[in-house]
């Protein structure tokens, strides 16, 4: 809902449409509102969204993106056994923008393919000149995100693009969000075939907040579940949480599948995810998300 009038503004009727479209986005992302009227805060929101959005092309022009590099840790050996590449944004215009607030609207207006490109090649690039400097490398593991699920040539892109840096498959594993499932899988499933068919490992990140069901793990075929950060909250009921994870282990190891388990933060989490057979494990425990130079000292501080 969007009023017009003298105490609201006088808007024209594109301006009213548009501020409706935008609150009733608002209540796909709060499924226990029934209607959402567009008020100053919502006003303020998608201003802040329209800035962030003016500097998209800017950003990309002036190299305004950067990767880093969250190390991932096995349980069992507490070696470094992978990392996952994130992306960070410092706009000259308008300062650091947290990820939260500017991925959904490159989702939004399609800049999501080429910010995650962008990505790959930074990781891409940290890779070959980490082997060609004899430096420790371990797996990466990048997203893709749900944009490119229906892409005819995503793999075929993603293929030239590593081989462009002649950079070994095994040391790239492809992390899909669990709600990608929910566009379909038949094009998802496709590209998954052609990722394995080429040597990578495929993950699914999120797992167990998305919006699919247990189905999806018949159909499709990833070799790696993450499970989402959320279920570590201090606010949650930590003996129901902990039931819950232990069948996700349970579940993923009876279908010959490993475990990450992201947003550890303390030794009583490390412990109790060894004593139920999780593989690995991700979080400001062992490490905040690194530059690649912090990243290749805490391999060679760590080892793998």
């Amino acid at each position: 809902i969007a009023f017009t009038g003298k105490d609201f503004g006088f808007d024209s009727v594109n301006g009213l449409l548009e501020k409706a479209a935008y609150a009733r986005r608002e209540i796909k992302e709060n499924y226990e509102k029934e209607y959402r009227i567009f008020d100053e805060s919502l006003n303020r929101k998608i201003i802040k969204e329209k800035k962030i959005e003016s500097c998209i092309r800017s950003g990309f022009a002036n190299n305004e993106f950067c990767v880093v590099y969250q190390p991932k840790i096995s349980l069992t050996t507490e070696k470094v056994v992978g990392a996952e590449a994130l992306v960070r944004w410092n706009s000259e215009k308008i300062g650091k923008v947290l990820p939260d607030e500017f991925i959904p609207i490159f989702e939004r207006n399609g800049s999501i393919a080429s910010l995650d490109f962008f990505v790959y090649e930074e990781v891409f690039k940290f890779l070959h000149d980490s082997i060609e400097k004899n430096l420790p490398v371990v797996p990466i593991s990048v997203n893709m995100s749900r944009f490119h699920a229906n892409s005819v040539d995503f793999v075929e892109k993603f293929d030239q693009l590593i081989k462009k840096y002649e950079i070994p498959s095994n040391l790239i594993e492809v992390e899909i969000l669990e709600r990608s499932v929910s566009n379909g899988t038949s094009s998802l499933r496709s590209i998954i075939d052609g990722l394995h068919e080429r040597g990578f490992k495929v993950s699914m990140d999120d797992f167990g907040v998305g919006e699919s069901s247990l189905t999806m793990l018949d159909t499709i075929p990833v070799d790696t579940l993450k499970i989402d950060k959320n279920f570590l909250r201090e606010e949650n009921d930590w003996e129901r949480t902990k039931r819950i994870i232990v069948k996700i282990v349970e579940l993923a190891k009876d279908l010959k599948k490993s475990v990450v388990c992201e947003g550890v933060e303390n030794k009583a989490q490390v412990e109790f995810l060894n004593s139920i057979n999780c593989d690995v494990a991700q979080g400001f425990f062992y490490s905040k998300p690194l530059n690649p130079k912090e990243f290749s000292e805490f391999l060679t501080e760590k080892g793998c």
